[in-house]
């Protein structure tokens, strides 16, 4: 019910307020914020699942919950990519006649973001759905064969997560300016 109400403001501060870009841009902070704690979530679950420790398991519920919050977070990313033209200024077409942009057009073009994205989103999704499930039949059977699978699936897991969202970091963060470049912003964000 609160998510309903913030979304209602947020629609109406929209159409009440500046411009599109203004609203794309704190949109973006406000999503950015909250998508990172979801995603922090999932990030400590698979460390926890990897260390075995006894700290996690008075977390871990709260962990899974926060991860759960992804699947409704993932669904953010659409705003981002269907104004993305209004967000970041190398979708404009000022902006893809720009030589240092032509230069990273490999990369900065809107459908290799919106596939990119839908990596994240399918990654996050499926790695919150398995270590959820396992972790609620782990409790029901009490099994070391399902808490093997928990930490199999959260070692590779671990290193994709550090992958992707560093890499989801430079696409919606560093981006905003891209001119501007850094080999260690997306692994800081």
């Amino acid at each position: 019910f609160v998510g309903l109400v913030f979304l209602t403001l947020t629609v109406a501060g929209r159409f009440l307020g500046g411009s599109t870009e203004e609203f794309m841009r704190a949109y973006l902070v406000g999503f950015w914020m909250w998508f990172g704690a979801g995603a922090a979530s999932l990030g400590f679950l698979m460390v926890q699942y990897l260390t075995g420790g006894a700290w996690g398991l008075v977390i871990r519920r709260l962990l899974e919950a926060g991860a759960k919050t992804l699947y409704v977070m993932c669904f953010g990313f659409l705003p981002l990519l269907i104004w993305v033209d209004k967000l970041y200024w190398w979708a404009t077409p000022a902006g893809l006649a720009d030589k240092v942009i032509k230069a990273k057009e490999l990369y900065l073009n809107v459908p290799f973001l919106w596939g990119r994205t839908f990596l994240y989103a399918a990654f996050l999704m499926a790695f919150t759905y398995l270590l959820t499930k396992w972790s609620k039949e782990e409790d029901e059977t009490k099994s070391t064969k399902v808490s093997a699978r928990l930490e199999a699936l959260s070692a590779p897991g671990v290193l994709i997560f550090f992958l992707l969202m560093t890499f989801c970091g430079i696409d919606f963060m560093m981006v905003l300016e891209p001119k501007w470049y850094s080999t260690i912003y997306g692994f800081l964000v």
